[in-house]
Order: C-alpha cells, then sequence, then structure tokens
C-alpha cells in the first residue's frame, strides 16, 4: 500500500475547539438570521461541515455568512489562551 496522505480532523478530535466553533456560529447566525440560536440547533447541523452548516442554516447569504463565520472563528482562535493538547 502506497499512502499518500493523511488527513486529521481537528475540531473536536485532535483538539477541543468545539466550543470555539459554537460561538463562531452563533455570532455568524445572529447577524445573519437575526435570532438566537441555541447550541442544540447548532450542533444539530454537525457532519455537514462548516459550508455545509452555513448554507443550509443561511441559504440566500450564504458566501457572506461563510466569511464571517470563518473570521469569527479566527477571532476566537486568536484569543484562546490555552494550547491545544
Amino acid at each position: 500500500m502506497n499512502i499518500k496522505g493523511i488527513l486529521f480532523d481537528m475540531d473536536g478530535t485532535l483538539a477541543d475547539t468545539i466550543p470555539m466553533c459554537i460561538q463562531a456560529y452563533r455570532q455568524t447566525f445572529e447577524k445573519f438570521l437575526g435570532r438566537s440560536v441555541s447550541d442544540e440547533e447548532i450542533t444539530a447541523n454537525f457532519g455537514l461541515g462548516d459550508e455545509g452548516i452555513i448554507r443550509r442554516m443561511v441559504p440566500e447569504q450564504a458566501e457572506a455568512a461563510i466569511k464571517n463565520y470563518y473570521d469569527a472563528y479566527e477571532t476566537a482562535l486568536a484569543a484562546s489562551s490555552e494550547p491545544f493538547t
């Protein structure tokens, strides 16, 4: 067998970044939907990938919402004072 690469799922597998993901989703959905979104509503969509979740929740403004999500996620990561272990 010739292995050409290995992929790892960082969020929730290699690092506990799920709280940061939920925070970034919440900020994005509140901005684009104009309402509060529960953790349960967010996590019910897990498995679709970031862009899939956003396209399902905000189909009319998906591209802008995706950019907003990644910006919010980057800000949350930069603010994290704990190293990934």
